[in-house]
């Protein structure tokens, strides 16, 4: 035919620069070049190698789980700082005056839902994309505003409950959310199965439930030592 076109692609996945969307088109009877690739600055390598690293395109599956672990490893790291600082300065509210006690907090109940209640808005976004109807108008802007309003009443919960309910109270509803999103496949099986998502929606519910339920065990008291002294 003599409106031929032939559409080369770069392999995705090859390189660690993310290059999704680049092609060279020919003419399919001369060879004649019909577009090239943008032509690659310093500032706009850098942009796509940026790009490449943050979707782990390269390096095929294990690359991409090692990404998922040590991203656990850097929010456990995040998670259990924010939380040993707050229990440390909780024992120095009297010493510090009423606004010392206030702000520390505040800082209490926003580290219970930046981190259950992230876990809760993270479950309520992907509920929202199985139970959302498919027609809806707008239909990705109301998923993103299911997440945030969901993150919202997470922090409004853990302001008006015990610090350490609170905890208990999101991390279990967190639970109940991440293993309930397989059995709400059944009720909408139109929306097609992820299995994977699913599987790993279940390990971060139980997770999250084992969390919960050691939070909710009485803590046991610690040994008193004595010093005798010797004359």
């Amino acid at each position: 035919r003599g409106d031929a076109r032939i559409e080369a692609r770069p392999l995705l996945g090859n390189r660690i620069e993310l290059t999704k969307g680049q092609s060279m088109l020919f003419d399919g009877v001369s060879g004649q070049v019909l577009r090239a690739p943008p032509e690659s600055r310093p500032s706009l390598l850098t942009q796509r190698v940026m790009a490449g690293m943050h979707f782990a395109q390269f390096g095929g599956y294990a690359m991409r789980w090692l990404y998922f672990v040590c991203g656990l490893a850097s929010c456990a790291m995040i998670a259990t700082g924010l939380v040993l600082f707050t229990v440390k300065r909780r024992r120095r509210h009297d010493g510090e005056g009423r606004l010392g006690a206030v702000l520390y907090h505040v800082a209490e109940r926003v580290n219970v839902s930046a981190m259950a209640g992230l876990a809760v808005a993270c479950a309520g976004l992907l509920w929202a994309n199985r139970l959302l109807p498919v027609g809806l108008e707008q239909r990705a802007g109301w998923e993103v505003r299911v997440f945030f309003l969901a993150w919202l009443a997470t922090l409004a919960h853990a302001s008006l409950r015990p610090w350490r309910r609170a905890w208990q109270e999101q991390l279990w509803l967190g639970a109940l959310l991440c293993l309930g999103l397989a059995l709400l496949n059944l009720v909408t099986p139109s929306r097609g199965a992820h299995p994977w998502l699913e599987i790993t929606a279940l390990v971060i519910g139980m997770l999250l439930a084992g969390c919960a339920w050691k939070l909710g065990r009485p803590a046991m008291a610690r040994p008193v030592r004595v010093r005798a002294e010797v004359n």
